[in-house]
């Protein structure tokens, strides 16, 4: 199991490093430091409902590598801070994330270049995620909580499927909760075409793609459903947004 999940993280550290754009999904593009999101997963666009000066997000991860092999799960943190600045040391559940400097800008990841083990104590079936930012000369110290989603399961499309193109593509899954919202996204190999998003869907079990929206869309794509748990902690005067949420990637060929 450990050389599976190295062989789920690696890849990750990957797109951190050299950058791959279809895999960062904006976090606004109202906002242009907190469009420059790091994590390399998918996170909601909701900095453009408030002046944030930061975003704490927990993740819980799965994808499935290979159909001959069980899906494999990794709990993540993500943290960046005012325009991408050092912020002190910054955990979740008392677990103290990796602080990484990139082209000059500085955010947090666990699992990191330094430390590929995901966080053991962060678990996402309602429990609380508790945060801490220990801060600096121009970054107040603060602390923050937000409830996890609970788990799910998407039960279609089926992983390495094919769906035909003239086809709309329903996404189904279990677990529903009324208190969670839903982020679905389409994501092609081809850099050019860009990524279909739909987010703050209710968390009631159902959503249809519908063919026409994927009229640009052939070969491998990447479908990511994110049920997701929001809430907004202020400090100082300014306002942090935290986030929760699980990732679900699976593979998909349209023709």
């Amino acid at each position: 199991m450990k050389s599976i999940k190295k062989l789920l993280i690696l890849p990750l550290i990957t797109i951190l490093l050299f950058g791959c754009d279809q895999l960062t999904n904006p976090l606004s593009p109202e906002t242009s430091e907190l469009s420059q999101n790091l994590s390399g997963q998918p996170l909601p666009s909701l900095a453009k409902k408030v002046d944030y000066e930061g975003v704490l997000a927990s993740i819980g991860y799965e994808v499935q590598i290979n159909e001959n092999l069980p899906a494999t799960s990794i709990s993540m943190g993500f943290a960046q801070v005012g325009k991408l600045v050092d912020a002190g040391k910054v955990s979740v559940n008392n677990s103290e994330l990796n602080k990484i400097e990139k082209d000059g800008k500085i955010f947090y990841l666990s699992p990191g270049p330094q430390n590929l083990t995901g966080l053991s104590n962060v678990s996402f079936d309602g429990s609380q995620h508790n945060w801490s930012v220990e801060g600096n000369d121009s970054i107040a110290s603060f602390t923050g909580s937000i409830t996890s989603p609970t788990a799910f399961t998407v039960s279609a499309p089926e992983n390495n499927s094919t769906i035909n193109a003239d086809n709309d593509i329903e996404v189904t899954w279990d677990g529903s909760a009324s208190d969670s919202k839903i982020l679905i996204i389409v994501l092609s190999e081809n850099k050019d075409i860009a990524p279909y998003v739909k987010e703050n869907l209710p968390d009631n079990g159902s959503f249809t793609i519908p063919a026409s929206a994927l009229s640009n869309f052939s070969g491998k794509v990447y479908l990511q459903v994110a049920k997701y748990n929001y809430t907004t902690q202020s400090s100082n005067g300014k306002n942090y947004l935290l986030i929760s949420e699980i990732v679900k990637l699976k593979t998909l060929t349209i023709e």
